[in-house]
């Protein structure tokens, strides 16, 4: 029982991130990488389209949960769930410029004029303030709740009694994994800028120019297996999973 549970685990936090990690970067090997991986501009490739579904994934999921009779053994967990939705439905919308990378609709006046990209969305207006906002936020939030709180758990520094909504919000500590693909998806590139003449190596390749937007892209696949992860908690506490008994 434990092996199995231990190999569904490591599937899900280890196996599931790598993959979404390294399936882009198969394409540098066999082809067509800056075809449709990350063409210019990147908004009609598939990592900028990935990240937005894995947050629009992020989002149902959330909505799901909040609804699930799961959650109502938890105090506040359901508004916690349904605010957690709204941000990452917020996130996927702001990623596609609310549709108009589909349906290519024109920008108006005050967005061509304020919006580095010139499309309509909020973080890239001005000098991208909003933009460095939500990283920080992801950053923190991956480091905080993805790595810190599970190892203070895990070693017994932090104690948190049933139904506790605390519980349920500082996941397992399988999510260290994820968590460290999202902090360091650029790494690379961060590595190189500091070496001599790595600025200039960084600037003259389009594949380090857009490396940061993996950054992102783990950030949504974190979304949903932090769900994932408070999921199994509620079911592990009230032995409930998708309205089907264990």
């Amino acid at each position: 029982m434990g092996s199995s549970i231990l190999s569904r685990s490591a599937v899900v936090y280890i196996g599931a991130p790598a993959l979404a990690f390294f399936f882009p970067h198969l394409f540098l090997v066999v082809g067509g990488y800056y075809d449709w991986i990350m063409p210019v501009p990147r908004e009609i490739g598939f990592v900028e389209n990935a990240t937005a579904l894995f947050f629009v994934i992020g989002g149902v999921y959330a909505f799901v949960l909040a609804k699930n009779d799961l959650s109502k053994n938890v105090s506040l967990l359901r508004p916690a769930l349904v605010i957690y939705g709204i941000l990452a439905i917020f996130v996927a919308l702001e990623e596609v410029s609310y549709g108009q990378q589909f349906v290519h609709f024109n920008s108006p006046e005050w967005f061509l004029e304020n919006n580095f990209n010139k499309e309509v969305n909020l973080h890239n207006l001005g000098a991208d303030s909003l933009s460095h906002v939500m990283k920080t936020g992801g950053y923190l939030v991956a480091s905080l709740f993805g790595i810190i709180a599970p190892l203070a758990v895990l070693y017994g520094a932090v104690k948190i009694p049933k139904g506790n909504i605390i519980s349920y919000i500082i996941p397992t500590a399988w999510m260290i994994v994820p968590s460290l693909f999202h902090l360091f998806a650029n790494l690379p590139k961060t590595i190189l800028k500091v070496l001599p003449s790595g600025q200039a190596m960084v600037d003259a390749s389009q594949y380090f120019n857009e490396s940061g937007e993996y950054e992102e892209y783990m950030l949504g696949v974190w979304v949903i297996l932090f769900l994932v992860s408070a999921h199994r908690a509620l079911v592990r506490d009230y032995g409930v999973f998708a309205g089907v008994k264990n």
